[in-house]
């Protein structure tokens, strides 16, 4: 943007994943790249034909998402196929991507080309009008960190200045209530419709007031405000908000809606009739919307109300809000933020505590716990029930949820390093929880609740706390008290330590914490406390958040960088019934029938539904090897991946497998749908055929990344399962490492195919990998003419394999030695005096003697022609190679102007070498492409 780098773009061939564009720029950025490249920059974007996603500078890779727009494909299609002019061509065309213009006009000359999600994006993204405006009104720094909106923001922010442009009668502007579901950004859409307002010429001097119904959600905006470097002022009092009423000031006001209630009553009179006074309320579901608004224009009387909400509107409220403006469309549910990949979807399970214990059945609830446990666990478990049947029927009840949360996070999810929230039914509840817990000793837990009838600021809005437990919630208090000093630093402390690694496992709350409090490692709720319709909504999205957390045991990706563990769901334990039984009459949940069925879909999927998906998934999974005969045989099993495209299917596959396999392992409902031989059968194939994956990856040099399940899968799996049926034990070869060759098989041998060594093809396999590997990530790259002929060499050792003139040893002989010639660089015959201990001007002969022979003759006179070229070429290059030469247009032509030069006066006029033009281009194009490999810019 007029010589300002404004955005860039990582592009990735069809075959490779986006995300790998996305961790190249992400590298990009630090400082020991090229992190000066990004300062101006406004927008990233990874792509490739069919995916793309962007984000801002700076982002981590879970912030990198999809844009989502209505396209209309006809008019991209014409821009796309509209043919460039002459001089766009030149300018296109040249340094780098000169070698792209011959593939561009064949793609051309073809016909038209069809649009791409590649070009969705650009157009959508890139376009004039749209990236200035996503740089000047939909960027901000958050807390230092630069955000771009999201599709739903700037298409939400946009709607809703477009709502409150009309007017009615008495000039008060139109508002609304924005649906955008939780995990969405809420706080910042407001954000930047502040920001979008003050730009738009239509709204003169607006003020904005942001309406909350709780102290902390109040804290939060206040905080998003100011981090994003807006004035904020917060309005403590009715008297105060009242008081910055009155001096119009322009500045953003943040109050709790009581104290709003309190200034209407102290106006005395007082009315402000300014047309621009936007209210924002937040959470507005919970605010009685006619009520709110009634009581606004007493004080406010053309003031735009807005409401936002991260929760569907009830059926029985959106007659109420429509006379305040109605839904302001487009909506962002809960289905389009899974889709989107902006939340996790939640999986859903109803614990059978509760059940067993009412019923006084303490057996039968034993019975389902110790499902699937070995012999020494059960007798563990056993000791810890023991207990319970001295214990009344209330204590009896918390007592067995509390031990049935440590056995089952401690399995499911102890040292993940995500963690959980319990929802408890009282504040005394939560203290015994917690006691429970601590005396188990499987899981650390600390409690987060207000004070003993704490009722005065807004804070709760649903009962905590009972009769009974009074005094121990005032000791409990005075405790927390003594430890942190006040109710500030002791919610501080602990939800800090809950949010980073270690901490507490699990936080136990009563009503705080289940709304706007965001922790990416909360990944499992258990629910014990009767919720309903937007409590239970806003409850569950606690643990909707995308993480990504280092692995545990470290290691490194195919880039280099940490392999980490992404969190793909969120888990609801239902300790109440809340959820698990579906209402035939209104096909929706219980909990949830005050909505409409649409507004909900997708909110959970039962675990019953993930169980039941499993025995298609490990089928499907076996089809891919119905044609081996021995399926016990791991060579055989080897040889049947040989080809790409089945190999990359059966990692498809696995990992659907274990995608559903780790959810079933985490709930004893798993045991209801399959016996033992069943569930020792699922975990043996998983073990057996990850362990195929593993060792197919090695031996055909692939970079799959197996780890993407299995460290979750094995902290589920019984101790006592099973050995690994079958382990690799060669690693790949690194032909870069001298001797490589050599050392793998005196290292590892040659094995007949019935010892404990490699079998002869397998080595064969592996080594043919390695070579071809070497080939396409270094020898094209600096010697292609020697790239080309041990190409040429391993297919003929293949051919001759293949039509039964070499076995299994012969062939891995051959391959092994082709290989550890190409790694000395060694040819077939000996390369002429003038470039024989020049490495550099041997891969330029590689290049030019084909051409040579082509019109002398094969023979000792074009070699030794050959030879002058080539060192004629590489005295060109140094005397016209600076520093950034090859970004430098200007030198890079004087080179290739003194290369035309030299071939048309010295070879082709005094050596009578005279290649034809096309010809010529061709190979300067190739020397050129070399030549920049073999002389890149520092």
């Amino acid at each position: 943007m007029n010589g300002i780098p404004f955005g860039v773009i990582e592009n990735k061939a069809s075959s490779v994943e986006v995300m790998k564009g996305v961790r190249q720029l992400i590298s990009y950025q630090s400082p020991a790249a090229i992190a000066p490249l990004f300062h101006t920059v406004q927008l990233l974007l990874a792509m490739k034909g069919n995916e793309a996603l962007y984000a801002a500078v700076g982002s981590g890779r879970k912030f990198w998402l999809k844009w989502r727009e209505h396209h209309d494909d006809a008019v991209i299609g014409g821009l796309i196929n509209r043919p460039l002019s002459a001089d766009q061509l030149k300018v296109l065309f040249t340094g780098d991507f000169a070698g792209a213009r011959k593939t561009y006009d064949q793609l051309r000359a073809a016909g038209v080309v069809a649009v791409t999600e590649q070009d969705r994006i650009l157009h959508s993204l890139c376009r004039k009008e749209r990236i200035l405006e996503l740089a000047r009104t939909f960027s901000l720094f958050d807390d230092g960190k630069r955000k771009i909106a999201r599709h739903q923001q700037f298409f939400g922010v946009k709607a809703v200045i477009e709502q409150m442009k009309q007017r009615d009668s008495e000039g008060r502007r139109k508002g609304g209530v924005v649906w955008h579901t939780q995990g969405s950004g809420k706080s910042l859409t407001m954000v930047m419709l502040g920001k979008a307002l003050a730009l738009d010429r239509e709204f003169e001097n607006p003020r904005l007031i942001i309406v909350t119904d709780r102290t902390e959600l109040d804290v939060q905006i206040k905080q998003t405000f100011q981090n994003c470097d807006r004035l904020v002022r917060h309005a403590g009092t009715g008297a105060e908000l009242l008081a910055m009423i009155k001096e119009k000031t322009t500045d953003v006001i943040t109050t709790v809606i009581n104290k709003f209630e309190t200034a209407v009553e102290r106006s005395a009179g007082f009315k402000d009739d300014d047309a621009n006074i936007i209210v924002l309320v937040d959470e507005s579901h919970r605010t009685q919307h006619g009520a709110l608004a009634t009581n606004m224009r007493r004080l406010l009387t053309k003031a735009c109300y807005v409401g936002f909400t991260g929760t569907p509107v009830l059926s029985k409220e959106k007659p109420t809000i429509g006379r305040f403006g109605g839904i302001i469309r487009p909506t962002y549910t809960i289905e389009d933020a899974v889709k989107d990949g902006a939340i996790v979807p939640l999986i859903y399970e109803g614990r059978f505590v509760a059940q067993y214990v009412q019923k006084g059945s303490v057996d039968a609830w034993f019975d389902k716990v110790s499902a699937g446990l070995s012999d020494k666990q059960m007798a563990d478990l056993k000791k810890k029930y023991s207990r319970i049947n001295v214990l009344g029927q209330t204590e009896h009840a918390i007592y067995a949820k509390a031990v049935d949360i440590s056995e089952h996070f401690h399995r499911v999810w102890k040292d993940s390093g995500f963690k959980g929230q319990i929802v408890a039914p009282s504040k005394a509840a939560a203290i015994r929880m917690k006691e429970i817990l601590d005396q188990l000793g499987q899981i650390k837990s600390e409690v987060i609740i207000s004070g003993p009838n704490a009722r005065d600021s807004g804070d709760e809005v649903e009962e905590e706390g009972v009769p009974d437990g009074s005094d121990v919630v005032k000791v409990f208090w005075k405790e927390m008290m003594d430890k942190y000093g006040d109710e500030t630093a002791y919610n501080r402390e602990i939800v800090k330590a809950f949010k980073g690694e270690g901490g507490p496992d699990v936080v136990i709350v009563v009503s705080k914490l289940l709304t706007g409090f965001d922790c990416d490692r909360n990944a499992a709720l258990y629910i014990c406390k009767p919720l309903t319709e937007h409590n239970l909504l806003q409850a569950i999205a606690r643990v909707n958040r995308n993480c990504e957390l280092p692995m545990p045991g470290g290691g490194l990706d195919e880039d280099g960088e940490p392999v980490t563990i992404q969190k793909r769901y969120g888990y609801i334990y239902d300790y109440e019934g809340l959820l698990g039984e579906l209402n035939d009459a209104m096909n929706t949940y219980k909990a949830l029938q005050g909505f409409d069925v649409d507004d909900i879909r997708g909110v959970v999927k039962p675990i019953h539904e993930v169980i039941d998906e499993l025995p298609a998934a490990h089928r499907q999974l076996l089809d891919l090897f119905k044609p081996v005969k021995n399926k016990l045989d791991h060579e055989q099993m080897e040889q049947h991946l040989r080809d790409d495209d089945i190999r990359k299917e059966f990692s498809k596959r696995l990992s659907e497998f274990a995608r559903l396999l780790e959810q079933a392992l985490g709930s004893e409902k798993v045991y209801d749908h399959f016996d033992d031989k069943q569930m020792d059968q699922f975990r043996g194939d998983w073990l057996r055929l990850k362990n195929l994956r593993r060792s197919a990856a090695l031996r055909y040099q692939d970079s799959i990344d197996m780890r993407e399940y299995e460290p979750r899968i094995l902290q589920l799996l019984n101790d006592n399962v099973a050995a690994d049926p079958a382990k690799m034990i060669i690693k790949p070869i690194d032909l870069s490492v001298k001797g490589a060759v050599e050392e793998a098989v005196d290292k590892y041998g040659v094995a007949s195919g019935t010892g404990t060594g490699e079998t002869a093809r397998a080595k064969a396999d592996r080594i043919e990998r390695s070579a071809k590997k070497y080939i396409r990530d270094k020898l094209e790259q600096h010697d292609p003419a020697l790239a080309r002929k041990f190409s040429e060499m391993i297919e003929e050792a293949l051919q001759a394999y293949a039509q039964k003139r070499l076995d299994d040893q012969q062939l891995a002989e051959t391959l092994a030695k082709i290989t550890q010639d190409m790694v000395d660089g060694r040819r077939d015959e000996a390369l002429p005096d003038g470039v024989r201990t020049d490495a550099d001007a041997a891969a330029f002969y590689g290049l030019i003697v084909p051409y040579v022979a082509d019109l002398k003759g094969a023979g000792q006179e074009a070699n030794k022609l050959s030879a002058e070229i080539a060192v004629k070429v590489k005295e060109l290059l140094l005397s016209h190679r600076i520093v950034r030469f090859w970004a430098n247009d200007e030198a890079l032509n004087r080179f290739k102007g003194a290369l035309d030069d030299y071939f048309f006066d010295d070879v082709g006029r005094k050596m009578g070498i005279k290649i034809p033009v096309q010809k010529l281009d061709e190979l300067q194009d190739s020397l050129l492409k070399t030549a920049q490999r073999r002389f890149p810019d520092a």
